[in-house]
Order: C-alpha cells, then sequence, then structure tokens
C-alpha cells in the first residue's frame, strides 16, 4: 500500500496517542519487539507486548483494541512467519491499525500494514543482523517522544526518582 506508507514522525505520532499501544514480535522477531516494547513503557502509559503466536496473540491483541487501541507496531524479519500474517490480519479485522517494520519490500505482509518501514537485514553471518531494525526502532521511539514531549518528560522523571529510590542502576 504504498500511497498509504506513512514516515516514521507521523506513525511515531500516531503510535503514541494508541492506548493501549500493541508491540508483535513472533519468533526471531521477539527480541526487537522486546527491545521496543521496554523502551515504549518509560514514555507511554500503556504498552501490550505479544511475543506468542496462535490465539494467545489474538486474544492480546482483540483485549488491547477494545480497550482502546487504535494501533499495533509490528516486527517481522526473516523467515517470516505465517503466524505474524495472521496476526497482523486479526488486528486490522478488530478495527487496528498496523505499522510493520520489516525486511520485505513486496509481499502480504507489507500489503497488510499501514505504514511499513523496510530495512535491511545483514545476512553475510549464519543469523541476520539486524541493527538496521533496531535503528529503526529507535527512530520511532524518537517520533513519540516528539509527538508528546510533556507527556514523555514526566514519565522520564517519575521512572528516574524511582530507579533512584531503588537503586535500580549501578553507579558509575
Amino acid at each position: 500500500l504504498a500511497e498509504n506508507v506513512l514516515e516514521p514522525t507521523m506513525t511515531g505520532r500516531a503510535l503514541s496517542l494508541s492506548a493501549p499501544l500493541t508491540v508483535l514480535g513472533l519468533r526471531i522477531s521477539c527480541s526487537l519487539a522486546e527491545y521496543f516494547a521496554y523502551a515504549a513503557r518509560r514514555i507511554h502509559p500503556d504498552v501490550r507486548l505479544v511475543t506468542r503466536g496462535g490465539s494467545v496473540a489474538y486474544d492480546a491483541i482483540l483485549q488491547s483494541r477494545e480497550a482502546g487501541g487504535t494501533w499495533m507496531l509490528a516486527f517481522a524479519m526473516p523467515r517470516h512467519a505465517q503466524e505474524t500474517l495472521t496476526a497482523v490480519r486479526v488486528a486490522r479485522s478488530a478495527g487496528l491499525k498496523v505499522a510493520l517494520v520489516t525486511d520485505l519490500a513486496l509481499g502480504p505482509l507489507k500489503d497488510e500494514a499501514d505504514a511499513a518501514f523496510v530495512v535491511g537485514t545483514g545476512s553475510r553471518l549464519v543469523f541476520d543482523s539486524y541493527a538496521a531494525p533496531v535503528v529503526m526502532s529507535a527512530a520511532l521511539l524518537q517520533a513519540m517522544t516528539d509527538a508528546d514531549p510533556e507527556r514523555t518528560q514526566a514519565r522520564l522523571e517519575d521512572y528516574e526518582q524511582i530507579a533512584e529510590e531503588h537503586q535500580f542502576f549501578l553507579k558509575d
């Protein structure tokens, strides 16, 4: 849907407004979804991570939509799982819009997305490198922070206070 592809800034704004925000990553894409969700929880009040496929994913997606969510961010890296495509279709049929981070320039996954970000993967090693998808994730996170800087600042300050109080991190 080339005519429906949104730039990262617009998509970040849309993701920021979706409450809850669902983040999907199945199989090898799980780690990308976990990274994004971990960071997004610092700046967004309700991020729901889905890393199990099948009916468990469908339940989570439908519950997110019923709770008022409007967008799902999906990660789909090689080898592209059929269950990811099915989950994306479930989300769309439930009324969620889908942003997709993938390496596929063409195909059914990209065809189902409202916003698609095609990023390269390094394939010279036995297991692909996902440096570019991580950079794309960081760009979307930045766009989310830029969309609501006051909420971002307040949430980050609250987190830092709690982290300091409970000594989450080692002192440098």
